[in-house]
């Protein structure tokens, strides 16, 4: 089982074991947890990455940071002005 780069919801970045696809389906309900426990699973074919299997965690991070309002990002923006405007920034 080969290994890929992922950076999870924390934004740390991590190793996700790589699998290929019929030994996803063969043993999905291992693979699941394996998804579930570490935060994603890639699949692949020929070796070839070819879909990712998800945490339900990790998949609403992803959906959170998507549909981020712009008043949030403004609020974000307008805190990281505030610290970088510090005498100890």
């Amino acid at each position: 089982m080969s290994t890929l780069t992922f950076r999870n919801s924390r934004g740390a970045l991590v190793d996700i074991p790589a699998v290929a696809a019929t030994k996803v389906k063969n043993e999905f309900g291992a693979i699941l947890e394996k998804a579930t426990h570490d935060g994603a699973v890639a699949i692949t074919r020929h070796d070839t990455p070819k879909a990712v299997l998800l945490s339900y965690d990790e998949f609403e991070s992803l959906i959170k940071m998507r549909s981020r309002s712009l008043g949030e990002l403004g609020a974000e923006f307008d805190d990281l002005l505030a610290r970088m405007r510090t005498p100890k920034a």
